[in-house]
Order: structure tokens, then C-alpha cells, then sequence
């Protein structure tokens, strides 16, 4: 795949993100791979300049929540079994720039919508427990992955995500957008 802006390693699979060219998984053990090609805007029919910016493991919901947005099927053969016990196990939110798409990653199905749409052109997403945080060039969202809705909004200016560890987030911004120095940045959720 050309031009692969991130790599996520789940289960002994890869998934690469290209921005432009989609998602590639490849399982290094056959050697197969397939291409899942860029997702149609949110909120549009046709696939549009969406950027694909990453991957994300989808966090279990606790035992018999039925808030939950990625508990529904849409088509009998698209891969999503509502009866699956674990059936957070065999999926990954894969994220544009605009939204959070629910991808089966063994069969790489998606719904037709988005399970989640930003606010913000996101720039690099990550979880940390039930959060999906999503980082722009002024501002970090962070929304409750089964709900979708905004938990907090963080602004700043040229905000840059530097590491994800459990649930610790190093990030960079600047306090004003005269500022010559960023300043590093701990969250904790």
C-alpha cells in the first residue's frame, strides 16, 4: 500500500491506513490481504476526500447494555452477529478524519453510517477505556465510544497527539497561536 500513515497490529493481524488508498488488513501468517476502500463522507453519498487517519480496538460494554450504538446488524451477511456473546472481539472502529466507522476485521464489512461522526477534522484517534479521543489541529474531542456523545472538548492550538499508553495521553499544544513553545501535556481518563 502507498503512502501508509499508520500501522495497527490486533490479533496477529495488520491493518495499514492509507489516507488516500483505504485500509489494508494482512495477516502475515498466509499472506493474504484485503483492501477495504475509503468509507463515503459522513453525511454524503458518494466516497468523497475522506482521509483514513487509523484503527482502533472496539472496548467491550459491560454484560447486558443495550446503549450501546454498535449493537445492531443492518444486513444478515455483513459479518455482524448480534448473538455473539464477545462480539466486540471481532471488531475495530476504523476512523476518517470525519467518523468512526464499526469494520468487522475478518471480513471487513462496515455498516452504511458512520457509528460515530466528529465534530473536528481529526487528525489521530485513540482509546483509553470506554473513550474514543480524537485529535484535531485546535481542538481534542473526547467521546463515549457506545453513546457517541461528546464527553469533554479540550481547545487549544496545533495540537499534536505524541503517546498512548493504558490510560495515559501525552499531547502537545499551544496556548495561543502566537506561541513559539509548545508545551507537553498529560491526560488521564
Amino acid at each position: 500500500m502507498k503512502n501508509a500513515a499508520s500501522i495497527a497490529i490486533m490479533d496477529n493481524v495488520v491493518f495499514v491506513c492509507s489516507p488516500d488508498q483505504g485500509m489494508e488488513r494482512v495477516d502475515p501468517w498466509t499472506g493474504t490481504s484485503h483492501l477495504q476502500q475509503p468509507l463515503p463522507a459522513a453525511g454524503a453519498n458518494t466516497v468523497a476526500a475522506n482521509k483514513w487517519i487509523g484503527c482502533v480496538r472496539v472496548p467491550s460494554p459491560a454484560k447486558n447494555d443495550h446503549t450501546s450504538r454498535y449493537h445492531h446488524t443492518t444486513h444478515e451477511d455483513d459479518g455482524f452477529d448480534d448473538d455473539n456473546d464477545d462480539e466486540n472481539a471481532h471488531f475495530l472502529l476504523s476512523c476518517t478524519d470525519t467518523a468512526a466507522w464499526l469494520l468487522n476485521k475478518y471480513t471487513m464489512a462496515t455498516h452504511d453510517a458512520p457509528c460515530i461522526r466528529f465534530e473536528a477534522n481529526a487528525r489521530f484517534v485513540a482509546v483509553v477505556d470506554a473513550f474514543l479521543v480524537l485529535f484535531a489541529k485546535f481542538i481534542i474531542e473526547i467521546r463515549h465510544i457506545q453513546t457517541g456523545e461528546i464527553v469533554q472538548v479540550i481547545p487549544g492550538h496545533d495540537i499534536r497527539c505524541v503517546h498512548v499508553q493504558e490510560s495515559t495521553i501525552i499531547f502537545t499544544m499551544m496556548k495561543t497561536p502566537h506561541d513559539r513553545i509548545s508545551t507537553i501535556y498529560r491526560l488521564v481518563l
